[in-house]
């Protein structure tokens, strides 16, 4: 088995907090852009400053943050919300849930 370290340039810059459940029970169900999405809505909720449990992500942006197109974007927020992972706010308030 390999001996891993991480780079040591990543030792110095802010985290995001990944919770073990993600990891452990959720990573081996998801597809490549459920994950990428999940981790991408855990970093601009929990992994900001100002935590937040809701955030707007327009589809350019998601798709920009992401590397995927359109559908995969699509496709993996339907993933994760029958999944129960996330959750889509009908009514979201710009003051409360920051544009990214």
């Amino acid at each position: 088995m390999p001996l891993l370290k991480i780079n040591s340039h990543l030792e110095r810059i802010p985290w995001t907090k990944i919770p073990n459940s993600l990891l452990d029970e959720h990573m081996p169900r998801l597809k490549d852009t459920e994950l990428r999405l999940l981790l991408l809505i855990l970093r601009m909720t929990i992994g900001m400053p100002l935590e937040r449990d809701t955030v707007y992500l327009s589809y350019p942006r998601l798709m920009h943050l992401t590397g995927r197109g359109s559908e995969a974007v699509s496709n993996g927020l339907k993933g994760l919300e029958a999944k129960g992972l996330i959750l889509k706010a009908t009514h979201l308030s710009t003051e409360k849930s920051p544009r990214w």
